[in-house]
């Protein structure tokens, strides 16, 4: 939920994202259970930088704040970078 909305950012919010986000971090929490060991180099190099972006657009999440900028836009931006991450890390 704190991906979605705070109130420190009374309407904007992450709505239009929430299936992303869910399921990113559903699948980010399955492969933590990997034993990533028995995994070729090849796999874990194409698994590794997918979740990484992934993490990394969370986290420009957890800093967006509505007072810098064009607020509405940076959320767009976020939303856009997120949807593309996230089907790169679902192939």
């Amino acid at each position: 939920e704190r991906y979605i909305s705070r109130s420190s950012w009374g309407e904007i919010n992450f709505e239009n994202v929430r299936s992303e986000i869910s399921q990113g971090l559903s699948l980010l929490k399955q492969l933590n259970e990997l034993p990533f060991e028995t995994l070729t180099d090849s796999v874990v190099d194409r698994i590794l930088p997918s979740s990484q972006n992934f993490i990394q657009v969370l986290n420009e999440i957890d800093s967006y704040k509505v007072t810098t900028g064009n607020p509405i836009a940076q959320r767009d931006n976020i939303e856009s970078k997120l949807k593309n991450i996230y089907q790169g890390l679902f192939e």
